[in-house]
């Protein structure tokens, strides 16, 4: 039995509409030309495994030694700290690891 591996090209190809966890964090920490912190959308899985879906925040700050994210959710001004490998969609983008 032989196995074929899937053309390099397309693999390419479906990674370029996604978006990797290193990405993640310069992109939530974007900022506008007032030097405001662009609102981005995310979804993520929370320590019960429960999907949250978080539709604008902003970043406040990130921890790259413990891989994580603190957002501030617009509309109700609550903070959460987000661990960068539960994100599973940022900005309608996919996330891979």
């Amino acid at each position: 039995m032989s196995f074929q591996q899937p053309p390099t090209l397309l693999i390419l190809a479906i990674k370029n509409n996604m978006l990797h966890t290193f990405q993640l964090t310069g992109i939530m920490q974007r900022k506008d030309t007032d030097n405001e912190t662009i609102p981005v959308s995310v979804k993520f899985y929370d320590k019960h495994g429960d999907l949250i879906t978080i539709e604008e925040c902003v970043c406040t700050s990130a921890s790259f030694k413990n891989k994580t994210v603190n957002v501030k959710i617009t509309p109700s001004d609550e903070f959460r700290t987000i661990r960068t490998i539960t994100i599973i969609e940022l900005n309608g983008q996919e996330v891979y690891r």
